[in-house]
């Protein structure tokens, strides 16, 4: 149990809401109710998540993924996003997306960054 407002540093995030402590001391919750985000980790140094600031492009890469009402799949689907570059505006943990959650800056909803390369 976690008794202080430290910082620590999650190198996986699972389910959306469980990241695993690098110290191996185990899992807590990171959802934003908890947890105050600090600062991206490159994906080259093992984190999972990495949360821009500002808008940026990302090329789908598949044909059918669905977009979400909400940052995960325990959201209701809004169409499929095609095969495209789109400018995503903010970034988001949830459930069924190792990568996170892209926000699409034409409002239609959120995609799994999973299916998504940053262009």
């Amino acid at each position: 149990m976690i008794t202080d407002r430290g910082t620590y540093t999650i190198t996986e995030i699972q389910n959306g809401y469980w990241g695993r402590l690098k110290s191996g001391a185990g899992w807590i919750s990171v959802h934003e109710a908890y947890c105050t985000y600090k600062g991206a980790v490159s994906s080259d140094s093992g984190g999972s998540v990495e949360k821009p600031s500002g808008n940026f492009l990302v090329q789908v890469d598949i044909s059918d993924l669905y977009i979400r009402k909400g940052p995960g799949t325990n959201y209701g689907t809004n169409g499929f996003c095609p095969k495209g570059v789109y400018t995503i505006v903010e970034v988001k943990t949830g459930a069924g997306s190792n990568a996170g959650w892209g926000k699409l800056k034409s409002g239609a909803g959120w995609i799994s960054l999973d299916y998504a390369t940053r262009i």
